[in-house]
């Protein structure tokens, strides 16, 4: 049987295929609703990735950098002692750390300089931009505690 509506012919047999691809595109969209929540659950939220980078990076920080930085950045004297270098050059909030680019903090972390051990074997490239944004955080706490160094 054949039907013509506004210049198109309908046949019995294409309203069936019609049919089933409107139902197959029904329970597609359903399903899509349905699991639309789920998906949000999981999603980052705006604020919450920084947040979840700098904890995993004060992990980091804590196993492999504060027996020589101290967990303030601000350098153990007693490491400085040992390794008999200056203090100040294991101070991560200093001045001089802080104007250096994050491109050449992550090549020191990853390659080490002077006495300190390069970390590429032992963290990732991920691991490394962590600890970089938490140490980001300690440098930003001591500016703001005595204004921009000491001015």
């Amino acid at each position: 049987m054949t039907i013509v509506i506004g210049g198109f012919s309908f046949s019995t047999q294409n309203s069936i295929k019609v049919t089933e691809a409107a139902t197959k595109l029904q329970i597609r969209s359903r399903l899509f609703f349905l699991f639309l929540p789920v998906a949000f659950l999981y999603a980052p939220l705006p604020g919450k990735t920084e947040s979840l980078t700098t904890d995993s990076g004060k992990r980091l920080y804590q196993a492999h950098c504060f027996q020589c930085h101290g967990y303030d950045g601000k350098g153990s004297k007693s490491s400085a002692a040992s390794l008999k270098i200056d203090p100040e050059k294991l101070d991560l909030t200093s001045e001089k750390v802080v104007k250096i680019s994050r491109k050449n903090l992550k090549k020191l972390i990853a390659d080490g300089h002077g006495q300190m051990p390069g970390h590429k074997d032992r963290l990732s490239s991920r691991d490394i931009r962590s600890i970089l944004q938490y140490l980001q955080t300690l440098q930003k706490a001591y500016v703001f505690q005595i204004g921009p160094y000491g001015k």
